[in-house]
């Protein structure tokens, strides 16, 4: 009994699916690059400020998305420990807030409505680091709040941690590559 040929339809459609399976996996196998974000006049000079605040050289943030911008750097401190943060934002909305000192940070307090989450990376020295947190909504009893990420790790004396709102266009996925990033880049 002879084999009938496929319809045309059913050809596109194996084509389509073969070149979906192909793009997929172009796009596993070669990751974006978290690219160190770019500052303004105003924030290198607010970086040379804050910087003085602390005696280690700090990390710049980076970000796999080029719509992204450090809108503010200031000091504050942990304790007696000065800590350096880097506000980064998209159309002037916050976006995370990425944070170092030598200062050890404890977990204060966890909402009950998150869950947690994780991520390791090798650093540039090849030491594996894992950063750990939690993510999820921050509702209170009477309701409201944001839905929040929020990751700390420790490398070569130094806390880092990244606090991120989570929205359609950075979400908890995009917080997890980000800290990895910035442990691999350390």
């Amino acid at each position: 009994m002879p084999l009938k040929a496929p319809s045309r339809a059913r050809l596109l459609a194996g084509c389509a699916l073969l070149l979906a399976a192909a793009l997929a996996l172009a796009c596993n196998t070669q990751p974006a690059t978290c690219d160190e974000l770019p500052l303004s006049a105003e924030t290198s000079e607010q970086l040379a400020t804050a910087a003085t605040a602390v005696d280690f050289a700090p990390q710049l943030p980076c970000s796999y998305r080029n719509d992204l911008e450090v809108t503010r750097i200031f000091d504050n401190s942990v304790g007696s420990v000065p800590r350096i943060n880097f506000l980064v934002e998209r159309d002037d909305q916050r976006t995370f807030i990425y944070s170092q000192t030598k200062g050890e940070v404890p977990f204060v307090a966890i909402p009950r409505s998150t869950h947690n989450i994780a991520t390791s990376a090798t650093t540039a020295a090849g030491d594996s680091v894992t950063a750990s947190g939690f993510a999820g909504p921050t509702a209170g009893e009477a309701g409201g709040g944001d839905t929040i990420a929020y990751l700390r790790w420790r490398t070569d004396g130094i806390t880092h941690e990244l606090a991120a709102i989570l929205t359609p266009w950075f979400d908890e996925p995009d917080a997890l590559q980000t800290a990895a990033a910035l442990i691999s880049t350390r």
